[in-house]
């Protein structure tokens, strides 16, 4: 008889569709060498080479897993788990109501057995497969069986919907049916926790297989005997007797393989439930492993977290103290600036003040400078007048200086008229009288004209005088322009220094 063989443990797994490496941890905890894992999404497949940089025994692909031919389309969705070389389906749309593709890229695929040959995969018979590659776990068993590969993989490890979720993929069922018939046994998981895509586990018995055999052979020798029992019936008793015990045998043989039967019906249940308590408990591992280790980056992260914190803290007391320094030095500032401000607002009302105050002056003087230029022009009117005035007396100077001569003249010959007239007077009493009233005419015109003069001599004194008196308010006035029309002096000082100047002018 052949003994039956339990296929566990596992010796090294293919992971095909790992993801970011999940699984991972409960493999190597299991101790399986290699741990192959492959992914076709590149997010996802950095974390692999992650990975395996950590672990010598961990190697990672990345690449699409597909037994068809020539580039497909990789559809990226909005749910990472869901992705795939096959367009979702109407049924998984319905289970996820949200589902959107969010990219349809074009992916070079490989081919399964040419992920075997290159993984470098032991060939002691005693491999697991996990196909988690949505809509492909058919191809991927065909080919590998066509192949002469999937002999190296006891335990299959499957998920895909219990029915058909992408397009052109194939159901839960059919995907039992194709592993029953490449010479596996399956079963689902019992308490998935997606129930519309559990995982189907089947496994390869190979001990089952010799129990028949021996069963088959049994079989023939029964057979075997009886014929040869029929045979030497009539030549002996003894014969008889063999025969009768070989009837006993037989029976016992065919005792021996009810028993055997049942036995290897008991064996392949207690081999389904040895792997399924093998997965869960793979399972279990992975998610205290997963735990542990996430509970570990927590324990750091806190950590990490506390240090920052009491860091922080420092860098705050510091920064209190340093801000409450700061806030001593800032109301200090704040008083100073406050009393410059005050400062500045009464130099500023005072500034105000003062510029009212020299807005004034500047009207007043400006008024002045009006009132001054009305006079400059009323005066160089006067002056222009007085010229005009002293030009015409002048004339008139001449004129009456030239009419003093001919006066004078006259006067030297009514002189030498009346001398004559008194040399004549003996001679004619009639010129005599004549004369005399000649005489006394020329007096009266000649005593006229002496007024005339002095009166004329005192105009023009007046008029000197006057045009003295212009010419002074002229170069006051002249010195005041100066004043206001000087650009080095300040503008408010120039007022002040014009009146001064008009002022000196005035009294001097």
């Amino acid at each position: 008889m052949a003994a039956m063989r339990v296929p566990l443990p596992f010796s090294h797994v293919l992971h095909i569709g790992a993801g970011g490496g999940g699984d991972a941890g409960a493999y190597l905890a299991a101790g399986l060498n290699p741990v192959v894992l492959a992914e076709a999404d590149p997010e996802a497949a950095a974390e692999l080479q992650q990975l395996a940089a950590a672990h010598s025994v961990v190697r990672a692909v990345q690449a699409a897993v597909s037994a068809r031919p020539g580039p497909q389309t990789y559809y990226r969705t909005n749910f990472s788990d869901l992705n795939g070389l096959r367009a979702p389906g109407p049924a998984l749309r319905a289970l996820f109501p949200g589902l959107e593709v969010l990219a349809a890229e074009p992916a070079a695929t490989v081919a399964p057995e040419a992920l075997v040959a290159e993984a470098g995969l032991p060939q002691d018979g005693a491999g697991l497969l996990v196909i988690e590659a949505p809509g492909e776990a058919a191809g991927i068993l065909q080919a590998l069986a066509r192949a002469g590969l999937l002999e190296g993989f006891r335990s299959v490890r499957v998920q895909e919907g219990r029915q058909p979720l992408y397009d052109g993929a194939p159901g839960l069922a059919e995907l039992q049916a194709l592993l029953q018939e490449l010479g596996y046994e399956g079963w689902l998981e019992p308490a998935p926790e997606d129930p519309d895509r559990p995982y189907l586990f089947a496994v390869r018995a190979v001990g089952a297989g010799g129990v028949k055999r021996d069963l088959q052979e049994l079989t023939g020798a029964l057979e075997a005997s009886q014929e040869a029992a029929a045979a030497q019936a009539e030549e002996h008793a003894d014969t008889c007797r063999e025969l009768a015990l070989q009837a006993a045998r037989c029976g016992e043989l065919e005792a021996e393989a009810e028993r055997l039967a049942v036995r290897v019906a008991e064996l392949e249940a207690e081999n389904r439930r040895l792997a399924q308590d093998l997965d869960e408990a793979a399972s279990v591992r992975s998610r205290a492993g997963g735990e542990a280790e996430n509970l570990a980056a927590r324990m750091a992260e806190l950590e990490a977290e506390n240090r920052r914190q009491a860091q922080a803290l420092e860098d705050a007391a510091s920064a209190r103290s340093r801000a409450g320094a700061e806030a001593e030095n800032q109301a200090a500032r704040m008083a100073e600036l406050e009393a410059e401000n005050r400062r500045q607002a009464q130099a500023l009302e005072d500034a105000a003040s003062a510029r009212s105050r020299a807005g004034a002056e500047v009207e007043n003087q400006a008024a002045r400078m009006a009132e001054l230029e009305a006079e400059n022009r009323r005066q160089a009117q006067d002056l222009d007048e007085a010229a005009s005035a002293r030009s015409r007396t002048e004339a008139e100077a001449e004129r009456l200086t030239a009419r003093v001569a001919e006066l004078e003249a006259e006067t030297a010959a009514s002189s030498e008229a009346r001398q004559a007239a008194e040399g004549k007077a003996a001679a004619a009493g009639a010129e005599t009288r004549q004369a005399q009233q000649s005489l006394a005419v020329a007096l009266r015109l000649q005593s006229r004209r002496e007024a005339d003069l002095k009166e004329l001599q005192k105009r023009y004194s007046a008029l000197l005088q006057r045009q003295e008196a212009q010419e002074d308010l002229l170069r006051r006035t002249g010195a005041c322009l100066g004043y206001l029309m000087d650009d080095s002096a300040p503008e408010e000082a120039r007022p002040v220094l014009a009146a001064a100047a008009l002022r000196s002018g005035s009294g001097a």
